[in-house]
């Protein structure tokens, strides 16, 4: 079912065609990410750690220092990437083809 409603948030008022759905016991409603910019919703000041959380540092978390070897992958034995390879061939010949001055949409 759908309702066209006129919706007000941080001093903007819309008109909207709203898809009714059911939600879960103590969920009063759900705004789509099509409305969230419409009415200058945004998500800031979301702690990225809390004071109890014990933080790494970036080289327990990372291997910088030792980067793995291209083409010499550090899972699967050596067949296991031949086969790989073989398998996405196609593929990367066809990316190849792609001007580098494409715009990409990802």
């Amino acid at each position: 079912m759908h309702l066209q409603l006129a919706v007000s948030c941080n001093n903007v008022t819309l008109k909207h065609q709203f898809q009714v759905i059911y939600l879960e016991e103590g969920v009063d409603f759900y705004i789509g990410d099509d409305l969230v910019d419409l009415f200058n919703i945004t998500v800031s000041n979301i702690p990225c750690h809390w004071p109890d959380q014990k933080l790494e540092s970036t080289k327990e978390n990372h291997n910088i220092d030792n980067p793995p070897e291209a083409n010499n992958p550090p899972a699967g034995t050596p067949e296991d990437h031949q086969e790989f390879m073989h398998a996405i061939q196609p593929y990367t010949e066809k990316d190849q083809t792609i001007s580098k001055a494409t715009f990409c949409p990802l």
